[in-house]
């Protein structure tokens, strides 16, 4: 099978992806300057969380900005914290949402997860050790998507009663909308393609 070539007219070797925006990566060496913004945004609001067994369709995007809104209400100066919080899952714009789960049994996948994730980290200036909060956060969430998108599972999750979730439901956001809310959010905090 020939090589892929993007619109630039480089050629990848196998483990490469095409991107929205034209960009080939290969995602077993990525490089930084094959990463944007624009990609990022457009995979993660069409990738649906929870391996797609989910009662409703919840994008990656939705999640990482309810992530953000976490941190940004119990942060509101650590913009770094909140930069994280919104790109915490940013690798599976490229790669897709796997289960936590199955995510602990395929340690290469991890492996290739990670280190993916430390080059968006890279390419957008922001430390490779996730805060402590982005990890709060991410958790707060799931505890908000678990009542509406799970409902029929036999584990039960209480709904979190802390800021800015309290009172609040989950409601399904369109991708397009998704989309938008995560790049407006991340521009807001000064991630722009170069």
């Amino acid at each position: 099978m020939p090589m892929m070539t993007d619109a630039k007219g480089v050629d990848t070797p196998d483990g490469a992806i095409l991107t929205h925006s034209g960009m080939v990566l290969d995602v077993l060496n990525p490089r930084g300057d094959r990463i944007n913004l624009t990609d990022i945004s457009q995979g993660l609001s069409l990738v649906c969380r929870w391996g797609a067994q989910s009662n409703n369709f919840c994008s990656v995007a939705q999640h990482s900005v309810h992530v953000y809104e976490y941190v940004q209400h119990h942060a509101p100066n650590d913009r770094v914290s909140q930069a994280w919080a919104l790109m915490h899952d940013a690798a599976e714009a490229y790669l897709g949402d796997m289960p936590t789960p199955l995510k602990r049994i395929l340690p290469d996948y991890r492996a290739l997860e990670d280190g993916l994730l430390r080059v968006i980290m890279r390419r957008f200036g922001l430390p490779q050790d996730e805060p402590d909060l982005v990890k709060e956060a991410d958790n707060a969430v799931m505890h908000f998507e678990w009542p509406e998108l799970m409902p029929h599972h036999p584990v039960v999750v209480p709904r979190p009663k802390v800021p800015p979730f309290e009172g609040r439901t989950w409601a399904p956001m369109e991708s397009k909308d998704a989309r938008y809310e995560f790049q407006r959010t991340a521009e807001a905090l000064g991630l722009y393609d170069v």
